[in-house]
């Protein structure tokens, strides 16, 4: 599973909110904000409001998780 890379430090709360938010996202019919998310999904517009407030380096996730699913090819086609 991509969230439970070594490089990105994720605590369990934080892994379950990332997992929440991605499952919560595509039900969403229109604009999607904390009250959105808290209709949903099992959590509360409180929960998402808190957990948006604090820091997440999230170029460092998307990084991490793009190096480990894509496979770079060089111009000859060959798999590096």
């Amino acid at each position: 599973m991509a969230l439970s890379t070594a490089k990105i430090k994720l605590n369990k709360c934080r892994r379950n909110f990332i997992l929440e938010v991605f499952m919560a996202y595509p039900n969403i019919p229109s604009r999607i904000n904390s009250f959105q998310l808290g209709r949903y999904s099992r959590y509360g517009e409180q929960y998402f409001r808190r957990r948006f407030e604090t820091e997440f380096n999230f170029f460092l996730f998307n990084k991490t998780i793009f190096q480990r699913t894509i496979v770079f090819r060089n111009v000859s086609g060959l798999i590096k």
